[in-house]
């Protein structure tokens, strides 16, 4: 099972690149294991959390 971070990561880029969909590309994420990701059904491999958190800190960077 996905952990709330994880999951609260995987949506809140999502949210950022405008749909679900588009990060699942970005990610080279297959769509069924992108889907158990971000319901938290199954835990991001530590390398695609590790890309998801670097998306994340590189859009807060841009904000400021």
């Amino acid at each position: 099972m996905g952990n709330a971070f994880q999951v609260r990561a995987l949506k809140a880029a999502s949210r950022l690149m405008g749909r679900p969909e588009r990060l699942r590309d970005m990610l080279g994420a297959p769509p069924g294991a992108f889907c158990r990701w971000i319901d938290g059904y199954e835990p991001m491999p530590p390398a695609v959390l590790a890309m998801v958190l670097d998306f994340l800190a590189d859009m807060e960077s841009v904000a400021r």
